[in-house]
């Protein structure tokens, strides 16, 4: 009954390529439950991708969001000068660099995010760090403990929120999703 699982362990270690009824059978009865587990947990990650997409409309963090996600984009365009080239050449380097396990590493989506009030007409933001981003905008600088209510996440401007990261991550991987099928027909009719 350890064929796929260690003794120690109950995360899996087989690719998710190999078939559900050749894990079943490897597993043998004893660790059905775990299968069970993983499958349930899986459809627990899917549903995630639905209800971040959702909690982010709820706190109107959407358009924040997005722009977040697409402005490394945004940079990789440039700094390759995607620009000059011909339409072609764009089109085959929007397909080879746009892929969700780039745009959408969890490295850029931490606990240490956080959010800049929208004023009028401009959204809010989501920014990559809340703590240094106010402090390289000069908050503290009069106020000593202004940048430890950024940290709290009280602050009424900018705060950290620990949670906006992995939303952000979750509909990353979601708009992603709906991005490609997309960019894989229109590249192909040039």
């Amino acid at each position: 009954g350890t064929y796929l699982w260690g003794e120690q362990s109950l995360r899996p270690t087989y690719s998710p390529v190999v078939p559900m009824a050749y894990a079943v059978r490897a597993v043998g009865a004893a660790c059905w439950m775990r299968v069970l587990l993983l499958l349930v947990w899986a459809l627990a990650a899917w549903s995630d991708l639905e209800n971040s997409v959702e909690v982010l409309h709820t706190r109107e963090l959407t358009c924040g969001a997005c722009r977040y996600i697409f402005e490394e984009v945004d940079e990789w365009v440039k700094n390759e000068e995607v620009g000059r080239i011909s339409k072609k050449k764009a089109k085959k380097w929007l397909r080879k660099n746009l892929h969700s396990e780039r745009v959408c590493n969890r490295k850029r989506f931490t606990d240490k995010m956080g959010i800049g009030k929208g004023y009028g007409k401009y959204s809010s933001k989501l920014v990559e760090d809340a703590v240094a981003f106010a402090r390289g905008s000069g908050y503290g600088h009069k106020d000593k403990t202004e940048l430890e209510r950024v940290a709290d996440g009280t602050h009424e401007e900018l705060w950290r929120d620990r949670t906006v990261g992995a939303h952000a991550a979750n509909a990353c991987e979601k708009w992603m999703e709906g991005l490609l099928p997309w960019l894989r027909k229109s590249s192909r009719t040039c």
